[in-house]
């Protein structure tokens, strides 16, 4: 009975602001990591492009730090999501080194 090895093709993206974050991901992965190009337009609207081809990989390992501005990073890490899934990455992986409500958890009563 044969086996095959399936070789699946990840890439690392991340924010302009969590580019350190993600070299060192990549780097520890030996993955290649690319930084999203982003605006904000005058109505507070994010715009989120890969700067490239993200529809070679088969899976994509998002990096965004949550803080400040958590509203804002965490609707950008929507949009980041949904572009990839579009572009036909498999599976999408989003690591938040800081997540703003965990520690206010306790104080919502929950």
């Amino acid at each position: 009975m044969g086996y095959s090895l399936v070789v699946v093709k990840y890439l690392v993206a991340s924010f302009p602001w969590s580019s350190d974050v993600g070299n060192d991901m990549a780097n520890a992965l030996g993955l290649t990591h690319v930084v999203l190009e982003t605006k904000q337009f005058p109505d507070g609207e994010s715009y989120i492009r890969y700067p490239i081809d993200v529809s070679t990989y088969d899976g994509l390992i998002l990096i965004q730090r949550a803080y400040p501005e958590q509203n804002t990073r965490l609707i950008q890490v929507m949009l980041a999501v949904h572009a990839a899934r579009d572009l036909g990455v498999k599976q999408v992986h989003v690591v938040l080194p800081y997540l703003p409500i965990q520690g206010r958890i306790g104080g919502l009563g929950w």
